[in-house]
């Protein structure tokens, strides 16, 4: 079983996450897959379900302490290691191996900063002086 998008939103429902954090892990999730489909491609082995479900919720618990933790808590008790392992360290992993290397943990932290990075470029727009 991996998270799919019902799963998703149930979690979001039962943890009260934020819309613009659920906005964050869809897109998060759709820049996971499209680099990891892409690493497919070049026959690099990416189990890309695992990868989605893992994105779609990383952030289900963003505004509590501890939020990696608590999220990957919460993939455990559901029984799904893989995904609470790539949620627990989403937030501390480095340094990136190289493409050749990718695993399901490079491209989830890479896709979380790609989005960041774009969100807050978005918002300097905004600003003008």
């Amino acid at each position: 079983m991996y998270i799919d998008r019902e799963k998703q939103q149930e979690l979001f429902a039962k943890y009260n996450t934020p819309k613009h954090v659920q906005r964050h892990c869809d897109e998060v999730a759709r820049v996971a897959v499209v680099i990891a489909e892409r690493l497919k491609d070049k026959g690099i082995q990416i189990n890309v379900d695992e990868l989605r479900g893992a994105a779609l919720v990383h952030d289900v618990l963003r505004t509590e302490k501890d939020h990696d933790k608590l999220g990957a808590e919460v993939l455990m008790n559901m029984n799904l290691p893989h995904e609470a392992e790539l949620v627990r360290r989403h937030m501390t992993y480095h340094p990136f191996n190289h493409a050749d290397r990718f695993k399901e943990i490079d491209i989830l932290c890479l896709a979380d900063r790609l989005v960041k990075r774009i969100a807050m470029s978005d918002s300097m727009r905004g600003c003008s002086t």
